[in-house]
């Protein structure tokens, strides 16, 4: 009876601590594969609205710019809340 008992709880240990590990390589996998390419990404997306701006929103209004770089920091704060915050 006890080797039943003690087989079952060393089962449920074995598990518990593969899942653990899984946990914490997958959070540190989605860490280095989204949170740090967010500041690239926020980076790049304010380069490209410059660029932009500088041949295409010449001509029309500073409107357009603001909006851009508005979207492109809105997007980078939500997707580095929405995974980060969790990881």
């Amino acid at each position: 009876y006890f080797y039943i008992i003690s087989s079952v709880l060393l089962y449920f240990y074995v598990i518990s601590s593969v899942l653990l590990y899984f946990y914490i390589v997958s959070s540190v996998l989605l860490y280095n594969f989204i949170c740090i390419p967010v500041y690239y990404y926020l980076y790049f997306c304010i380069i490209l609205s410059v660029f932009l701006y500088n041949i295409i929103f010449l001509y029309y209004s500073i409107c357009i710019y603001v909006y851009h770089l508005y979207l492109c920091i809105m997007s980078s704060v939500l997707m580095y809340n929405v995974v980060c915050t969790y990881v």
